[in-house]
């Protein structure tokens, strides 16, 4: 368990502290471990602070009314009496955040768990910076926009449904943060917002957005992903300032020309969407950098890809793409990564492609590219000398299982070898697949949906160096393009568990990876943020878990899907009940930021191992890296499941 000082009390209400305050939050209590029972009480529905018991005479000060208070079980008297003191007090600090904010111009109600804006908010019309994030804010008031100095204003993670027309009034806001609510529009005043640099409106239910992007000239950074639009407007083209732009993880058919207008982008997210082509004018976007359009329905590349002049890494994996114009990518004279697998590509492809990954200065190789992603079933329509002349830039990876979403790429130790050195031909066991070591390492990627932790594992077989025992691991690269939490879908709300047939699009991942881990001896599965959620909820497929910063319960998270408490309660109680079906070892890692700390308590102490890191932020992992600290945890597990000792590396000193 967690230090004494850092833990929920086992059976009591979830905290959320602001300043000296506790705040009772309005949601469903959360105890320090699953198993506790609560009796519910009329009074646990209530959104508003509860009346005092009969006797009791306390008055509440002004904004008392705003903080929520869900009581879960019948209490006493002098109980209910406490927890009006406590409810008061935090009211008071309340309303003295609110005066203090009068002369620094800067307001940060985060976490307090409001149910409605406090009136006095409204009067700061001086007011310019503004956190909300991480409350239970149904809606706001229409008073918002008498705030016309505001520059910056957090709205996200809570359960905003709309936004009055009235925010339009806010042309000095620089910063717009709405993601994780349950917004099903926007109003079409957000145009009038002409000095916008960052607009976030992930994570929510919308279906379409208003088509007045073309006043937003200074925006920079824009994030849809994770919701369900089917379209995009095409004033979303005529912003000449944006660098950065999310659309993954919705239901895109297509996009519209106006996007080769897009000057300045640089990151182009696509992926986990159902696009069936790519419009000519993307290859317009000479400034592009990073491109993904993974995980979609294209059948095709678009001719002109060339005129990607910046293009430095390409992920086109998991689409229906027979045919790509290889020679053109490569003519990219940035390209450094691409990666296909999971394509039903026709053998000229392939070829052409294995040429762009030919030795540098060869006929037909790109200048830059020093990574070719291709799966087993691709390179089996490879000619062999082509496949050894590009030997060590082609990443070759197994693609097992049912066509469908995600990205499962099993790619072996360097210690396999899976291409004759001397013909060049594919060396494979007799059923196809790859030859595989004991160990496998399951990598589960976080909420941009791309794979990551390929550059810390790759780290980890180059530091091993000479001692092949210590590179006898394979590893499962895991992604959800879709921004779902691997599958926590609104239909998945009722709480079932991964082996339930209600729960299909879970099942469906929890399927693809028991293809591969019940091939190993030893499976290692580790994520960060919403991968570490992943890491828990596949748990029981495990031998060893590494989960950075899990998020246990989404609905106090800022960053999740625009699901319904239902659902987001379901995800918990799976998550729970895998690990408490777990059959191996479980370490969560967090540092010392409350949200982590409150998240990572509510696993329970008899299954898992708790570390914590002094770091008062949810970035743990590139923390640790940075420290030179990321390496040696993981190179412990792997260690550890090869059965090697003697290790130079103590973990407990990095603690």
């Amino acid at each position: 368990m967690l230090p004494s000082s850092m833990q929920l009390g086992h059976g009591r209400m979830g905290a959320c502290h602001t300043g000296m305050v506790t705040l009772v939050p309005c949601h469903a209590p959360r105890c320090s471990a699953p198993q506790a029972q609560s009796k519910p009480s009329p009074a646990a529905s209530s959104p508003m602070v509860p009346h005092a018991q009969p006797g009791c005479s306390r008055s509440r000060p002004p904004g008392a009314s705003v903080v929520c208070a869900a009581v879960s079980w019948a209490i006493g008297a002098d109980e209910a009496a406490r927890r009006e003191d406590e409810l008061a007090m935090a009211a008071r600090m309340l309303m003295v955040k609110i005066s203090l904010a009068a002369t620094t111009n800067r307001l940060d109600l985060t976490d307090c768990r409001l149910t409605e804006l406090p009136a006095e908010v409204c009067d700061l019309t001086e007011l310019e910076d503004l956190s909300l994030a991480g409350n239970c804010l149904s809606e706001l008031p229409e008073g918002i926009g008498r705030l016309t100095a505001l520059k910056r204003l957090g709205l996200a993670g809570n359960r905003l449904t709309s936004v009055p027309e009235s925010i339009g009034a806010l042309t000095q806001l620089e910063g717009l943060w709405l993601h994780g609510n349950l917004l099903e529009s926007v109003p079409h005043s957000l145009g009038a917002l002409t000095s916008l640099k960052q607009l976030s409106l992930s994570g929510n239910r919308l279906t379409q957005l208003p088509d007045v992007f073309s006043g937003l000239a200074q925006l920079v950074e824009f994030g849809a992903s994770g919701n369900a639009l089917t379209e995009v407007p095409p004033s979303l083209g005529c912003l000449p300032s944006l660098r950065k732009l999310s659309l993954n993880g919705n239901e895109l058919r297509a996009l519209p020309a106006t996007l080769g207008g897009l000057t300045a982008l640089q990151e182009l997210w696509l992926q986990g969407n159902a696009l069936e082509s790519l419009h000519p004018s993307l290859c317009d976007l000479t400034a592009l950098k990073e491109l993904s359009v993974a995980d979609n329905k294209l059948t095709s590349l678009p001719e002109g890809i060339s005129g990607l002049s910046s293009l430095h890494k390409f992920w086109a994996f998991g689409n229906d793409i027979t045919h790509a114009p290889a020679a053109e990518l490569a003519q990219l004279p940035a390209l450094a990564s691409c990666w296909v697998e999971g394509n039903p590509l026709d053998a000229s492809t392939v070829g052409g492609l294995l040429r762009a990954a030919g030795p540098h200065g060869s006929q037909g190789a790109a200048p830059s590219l020093r990574a070719l992603g291709l799966d087993t079933a691709q390179l089996s329509l490879a000619e062999p000398n082509l496949v050894r002349a590009a030997k060590g830039r082609v990443k070759v990876g197994e693609v097992r299982g049912p066509p469908g979403p995600g990205y499962f790429k099993l790619s072996p130790s360097p210690n396999t070898h899976c291409v004759c050195p001397d013909t060049g031909a594919l060396l494979l066991e007799h059923d196809g697949s790859l030859p595989r070591q004991e160990v496998l390492v399951v990598a589960l990627g976080s909420a941009p949906g791309t794979p990551n932790w390929g550059g810390l594992l790759g780290r980890l077989y180059r530091e091993a160096g000479d001692r092949k025992e210590e590179r006898a691991f394979d590893v499962l690269y895991v992604v959800d393009p879709a921004r779902q939490w691997y599958g926590n879908n609104e239909q998945d709300g009722a709480g079932a568990m991964p082996d339930s047939a209600a729960s299909a699009s879970l099942q469906y991942y929890y399927d693809r990876l028991e293809q591969y881990t019940r091939q190993y001896k030893h499976v290692i599965m580790m994520g960060d943020s919403m991968g570490a959620t992943a890491a828990l909820l596949f748990a029981p497929l495990a031998t060893h878990v590494l989960a950075f910063c899990p998020q246990v319960d989404l609905s106090t998270s800022c960053m999740r899907p625009g699901c319904s408490d239902g659902a987001l309660a379901g995800l918990r109680e799976r998550v729970l009940g895998a690990v408490g079906r777990a059959r191996g070892r479980v370490v969560a890692y967090c540092g010392t930021w409350q949200h982590d700390l409150d998240q990572a308590n509510l696993l329970p102490g008899a299954k898992v191992t708790h570390k914590v890191f002094s770091l008062d932020s949810h970035r743990l992992t590139v923390h640790l890296d940075r420290q030179g600290k990321l390496l040696p945890l993981v190179q412990e597990a792997v260690r550890a499941a090869l059965g090697i000792r003697g290790s130079n590396v103590r973990t407990a000193n990095l603690l």
